[in-house]
């Protein structure tokens, strides 16, 4: 029979003429040995980054702004171009989010195919606002045909709440007037 295996032990590995390493210079990796259940920690030290490339990310750093600035000028500009086409596209994203809930539940319920749903929901809903626009019309034409008779009969009633305020401001000119 074979002895019980030992507990591991650890050996810390690192360059003799140098402190213990800090955790941010360094990256430690760590790999048991099956054979002798010794586990070997390994330093490895980042290499210091040359004079070149430190020149070069010290270029680019100092690019960061105006870079920045030419960015949000460009999306400034693509969103003012296209706000014909971004506007139709929002809403349309609101009236599908909106009209979500129902093509989901036609098709967990009723078994309708999405796609299906989304195409019945909108006929629906075009229908709605078609009838809507016809039942409308009747009394949008009256009323337009009415508009200049009540103009008409408003007309003598803000002339009588506008005497004071054109009064007031008339007074407040002259004052204004008389100080300087």
């Amino acid at each position: 029979m074979l002895p019980p295996p030992s507990p591991p032990v650890e050996v810390t590995v690192s360059p003799p003429e140098t402190a213990p390493p800090s955790p941010a210079s360094s990256q430690t990796s760590v790999s048991p040995s099956p054979a002798t259940g010794v586990v070997w920690t390994a330093v490895r030290r980042r290499k210091r980054p040359r004079a070149a490339e430190r020149r070069r990310a010290r270029r680019l750093r100092g690019l960061r702004l105006p870079l920045l600035v030419m960015m949000f000028l460009v999306i400034a500009t693509v969103l003012i171009l296209a706000r014909s086409l971004i506007i139709p596209l929002v809403l349309a994203a609101f009236v599908g989010m909106g009209l979500n809930p129902i093509v989901a539940g036609l098709r967990n319920r009723l078994w309708i195919p999405r796609a299906l749903g989304a195409l019945a929901v909108m006929i629906v809903l075009i229908a709605g606002l078609v009838e809507a626009a016809v039942l409308l019309t009747t009394p949008a034409a009256r009323w337009i045909q009415q508009a200049p008779l009540a103009i008409h009969q408003l007309a003598p009633k803000l002339k009588q709440m506008i005497r004071p305020l054109s009064a007031a401001s008339h007074a407040a000119s002259q004052a204004s007037q008389s100080l300087i």
